[in-house]
């Protein structure tokens, strides 16, 4: 487990901001995610890839042209 100051870094940085996206680095495990999320002061949401790839694919549609650029997809129509 990572020491408590470099845990508390990982949910700081959104004090100010609507939303954040964070990959585990530093060491950090989903333990170490799940503790500080749960004690935040802000919500916090822990996805891991499956959970992401879900919900791109829900909302894709809904996405701005930048973000489509990033993450080109195609439809594929397949016959019931």
């Amino acid at each position: 487990m990572l020491p408590r100051s470099q845990r508390r870094q990982i949910t700081t940085p959104c004090l100010d901001a609507d939303f954040a996206i964070y990959a585990r680095v530093l060491g950090a495990t989903y333990k170490d995610a799940r503790y500080e999320a749960e004690r935040a002061s802000i919500p916090v949401v822990l996805m891991d890839l499956d959970n992401v790839a879900t919900e791109i694919q829900r909302h894709y549609d809904e996405m701005d042209m930048e973000a489509k650029r990033l993450i080109p997809l195609t439809k594929i129509y397949w016959p019931a």
